[in-house]
């Protein structure tokens, strides 16, 4: 259905051949994406279902074996969330109210005129719009799932007033808090005292005018292990809604090892300028494809 001229697959079950056939006719005129199937009673059409996948099920309920609530409820062993819509011509509030009860997704009762059609594709189109578009949100929220919970990064999102909403597994190894006991918690508990009132200032700014105060793409600051030592941390951050709320999510990156091989490389620097500078021999370093000396001691 992401595409407007998607087919929409209809099982329409009904025990009058006639009937049935004059539904289909008019459905089809309202919409040319509809192609129907008809089935005649509850059984055929649950070995249609076994045969066919369809985007939507139309069934009278008054039909001998199986009635209509009784169709549903079968059918809803298998199929939890494919629309079913029941078009019959028994409106009473207690078969109303035994349809919902069962999943129904749509009820509707027949009469006379050609009108009921076009209340009918209406209410189809509607209710298989609606599953696909969850369809796909679910199909959205499974992958992000399962992005994050085998991201090696740790990923986590805060509302306006820092408290942590989520985290995933990366988070837990990398802060040693246990993925429940941190939902919930002000952000803070992960940043070290000293950068505390800094992040608290930055998000009033941003909440208040919209201006960041620092990039937002791999910031460096340090994190803070529950055992009290610190981690430095690239974070990257980015701005969504959620039920109608301002949320932040950012993911973590521990650059611990990347920070002590600087670090190792800056202390060999400096004993190599330490010896360098203190000999009284000539050292001087030069690149060969540029033909220029790149250091030279004092004694050069």
């Amino acid at each position: 259905m992401s595409e407007q001229t998607a087919s929409i697959r209809i099982l329409h079950v009904d025990d009058e051949p006639g009937f049935a056939d004059l539904v289909a006719t008019y459905l089809q005129r309202e919409d040319d994406r509809f192609e129907i199937e008809l089935a005649s009673n509850a059984s055929d059409g649950l070995d249609r279902l076994d045969d066919a996948e369809f985007d939507c099920i139309v069934s009278d309920h008054d039909m001998p074996g199986q009635n209509g609530i009784e169709f549903l409820e079968t059918v809803r062993d298998d199929h939890p969330d494919l629309p079913f819509i029941l078009f019959t011509g028994k409106g009473s509030e207690e078969v109303a109210s035994e349809a919902i009860s069962a999943g129904v997704t749509d009820y509707l009762q027949k009469g006379s005129g050609t009108h009921q059609y076009t209340v009918l594709a209406n209410r189809i189109r509607n209710v298989v719009e609606k599953w696909h578009t969850e369809q796909e949100a679910e199909r959205i929220r499974t992958r992000l799932e399962a992005i994050t919970e085998n991201s090696n990064d740790a990923i986590l999102t805060i509302d306006a007033e820092s408290t942590i909403r989520f985290v995933n597994r990366a988070a837990e190894e990398l802060f040693g808090y246990e993925q429940d006991t941190l939902v919930g918690e002000p952000l803070t508990t992960l940043i070290p005292p000293r950068h505390r009132d800094t992040h608290h200032e930055a998000i009033e700014q941003y909440l208040e005018t919209g201006e960041r105060t620092i990039d937002w793409k791999a910031v460096e600051f340090h994190g803070q292990h529950r055992d009290g030592h610190e981690i430095p941390l690239s974070v990257s951050f980015n701005e969504f809604e959620e039920d109608d709320e301002i949320r932040f999510v950012g993911v973590l990156r521990d650059i611990s090892d990347r920070v002590r091989m600087e670090e190792d490389l800056r202390e060999r620097e400096r004993r190599f300028r330490q010896m360098a500078e203190n000999l009284q021999e000539i050292v001087w370093m030069t690149d060969p494809e540029k033909e220029e000396l790149i250091y030279v001691n004092d004694a050069y």
